[in-house]
């Protein structure tokens, strides 16, 4: 908090219920300390008075600290607030008033429903390079790229019996990966996938390290394997790479470059006079990608539930319990946070999920497990069962990140964690947490 006698508030918003919920803590004092709050069209006014030392006892003074928090909507003035109090201060729920319009509302719809990925083929129409988002270097040749196509859903083989709904035979149909495509760019939810022939010459290289671990024995011929920028080392992607059939050489061939949309940046043009057209460069927070990853898998698989895996160290680092992906807060008790460059060279930036600055922010309500803190090695821990659960149980979908995005995202939901009173931060054996969405 910038102001150390500012109280702190904590609200929380549910639109589809019309309701929101205000935190306020209480500061305890030997001093007899007056609270009063207000309530207006579109804002809620707290305000407290504490007597303040004077020289003379025949008079008496207050010190006033008065905190104003916005509303998205007209409180219900019908319905009275419930006050509840508590050790930590005093929780206030309002009813908020459902828009009024003159035609009648039309279905509320979902953002699940609404919400799109960012850097899709539509928002990248005027699209001019991608560089690495660490050293700035220019990663695919220029002017290479004819068209920019959106993929279909990660999941759109599952579909495939939807789609074959005639008596005629399919199996003839070939199924597999959606390979890349020269002169074309593919546009995933989290990935630009191109052909190496669009690639600058010598900007990517291949991560020796998780290289070596590699045994081309076992499973495909054809493995992804994590590529760097030639010039700053920092992961940008990966590389789908397959070994010479000839003995005598021992070459890997590149037949595909997945870049990943959170550890790079895309140059596009601006302006609509050709003569005064410039290039600005874009990049939006890495949980933007994630969150269109956890609402794309509860619309095709109808689960919630979630375990977050490293790729190099195939651990697990979360169990994510999707909790809703409408919420609305605001606070001003967000903890100090150090960027996240200790753990990525390709993500620096604040890992706030919220400024601690009562604006209204759009975020994923979400509860969650650290796997990186449980001890594995016994049965008594009810989250190491759990974990066990989980991993037997078809329904919960695996992601599978890179391991310096679960060290950031399990860092980001701790320190969202924070803001919440005391009596907020679990649910059962689960830490509550939120994460931005709009990146």
């Amino acid at each position: 908090m910038e102001n150390k006698n500012e109280l702190p508030i904590f609200a929380e918003i549910l639109p589809n219920v019309k309701s929101m919920t205000v935190s306020v803590g209480l500061t305890r004092s030997k001093e007899e300390t007056l609270y009063e709050f207000g309530l207006y069209p579109l804002k809620f006014i707290f305000e407290s008075k504490s007597p303040t030392k004077t020289i003379s006892k025949s008079t008496k003074t207050f010190s006033t600290s008065k905190l104003e928090i916005p509303l998205i909507q007209t409180v219900e003035t019908s319905e009275q607030p419930i006050i509840t109090n508590s050790n930590e201060g005093i929780d206030i729920k309002l009813k908020l008033r459902t828009f009024v319009r003159k035609r009648p509302p039309k279905k509320d719809i979902s953002i699940s429903e609404t919400y799109q990925a960012p850097f899709n083929s539509t928002k990248i129409s005027s699209f001019k390079n991608i560089l690495c988002s660490y050293c700035k270097k220019f990663l695919v040749k220029k002017n290479t790229l004819k068209k920019i196509l959106d993929m279909p859903s990660e999941h759109w083989a599952e579909l495939v019996d939807c789609w074959m709904c005639h008596q005629e035979d399919y199996k003839h149909a070939k199924i597999g990966d959606i390979i890349a495509q020269e002169n074309i760019g593919l546009v995933s939810n989290s990935y630009f996938l191109l052909h190496p022939n669009n690639i600058e010459e010598d900007s990517l290289k291949v991560d020796e390290e998780e290289l070596h671990e590699i045994d081309w024995t076992k499973g495909m011929s054809k493995k992804w394997i994590s590529i760097n920028c030639s010039r700053c080392f920092a992961s940008v992607g990966d590389g789908l790479y397959c070994k010479s059939k000839e003995e005598e050489k021992d070459e890997l061939k590149l037949l595909a470059v997945k870049l990943n949309k959170c550890m790079t940046l895309v140059e596009m043009e601006s302006g609509a006079d050709a003569d005064k057209k410039e290039s600005v460069i874009q990049k939006y927070k890495f949980t933007a990608f994630l969150a269109i990853d956890f609402l794309e898998a509860t619309k095709v698989h109808a689960t919630y539930r979630f375990i977050v895996k490293g790729k190099k160290l195939k651990q697990p680092y979360l169990l994510i319990w999707l909790f809703g992906w409408d919420s609305k807060i605001m606070t001003n008790v967000l903890e100090e946070c150090n960027s996240f460059k200790i753990f990525s060279r390709n993500i620096e930036e604040d890992c706030s999920v919220v400024e601690s600055n009562l604006k209204i922010c759009d975020v994923m309500k979400i509860l969650y497990i650290d796997c990186t803190i449980i001890n594995q090695d016994t049965d008594d821990d009810k989250s190491v069962r759990l974990l066990e659960q989980w991993r037997k149980d078809n329904t919960v979908e695996h992601f599978i990140y890179q391991d310096d995005i679960c060290l950031e995202l399990l860092l980001l939901l701790r320190k969202s964690t924070s803001c919440l009173p005391a009596s907020k931060k679990y649910m059962n054996e689960f830490l509550v947490g939120f994460m931005d969405m709009n990146g």
